[in-house]
Order: C-alpha cells, then sequence, then structure tokens
C-alpha cells in the first residue's frame, strides 16, 4: 500500500537516480507542451521552492529551459 506523500517514480528517475535535477528534469520533460510555474514545479516533484528555484537557475544558466512568460508574480518556465 503506498503512503499518501509517496511519489510514483518514473523509469527516467529511476534509472537517473532520484536527485532534485533529475526529478525537475523529467517534470519538464513530462510537461512539455505547457509552460510551469516554479510552485507548479515544487508542487509536481515534491520538492522545496528553494531546492526549486536553485535547480531551475542553473537549467537556465545551461539553456535547458527558458523563461516563457509572466502571470501576475509567478514566473513561467519551459524546456529549451
Amino acid at each position: 500500500m503506498r503512503k499518501a506523500n509517496d511519489v510514483r517514480k518514473s523509469l527516467f528517475v529511476k534509472y537517473l537516480g532520484d536527485s532534485p535535477y533529475i526529478r525537475v528534469l523529467d517534470y519538464f520533460i513530462a510537461n512539455d507542451v505547457y509552460d510551469c510555474s516554479l510552485q507548479g514545479v515544487a508542487d509536481g516533484t515534491e520538492l522545496s521552492r528553494n531546492t526549486v528555484r536553485k535547480v531551475i537557475k542553473e537549467m537556465l544558466e545551461l539553456k535547458i529551459v527558458k523563461p516563457t512568460r509572466n502571470v501576475g508574480k509567478a514566473k513561467m518556465f519551459q524546456n529549451n
């Protein structure tokens, strides 16, 4: 029986490891047709906002993700 906070790991995460970088990258790959907010990524990966912010910052520098638009105060990101 699964616990309430138990997240099913994708094959991608199982194969490459369960690090924050892999979990965020997996989230962007799974949601590639949508742009995602920092909070959306945090909720989907069950990582803290600060961890997701750090990972996205590095992914922006490496041009793995790109900013798309602002919705209110939320910045949106998508695979590059």
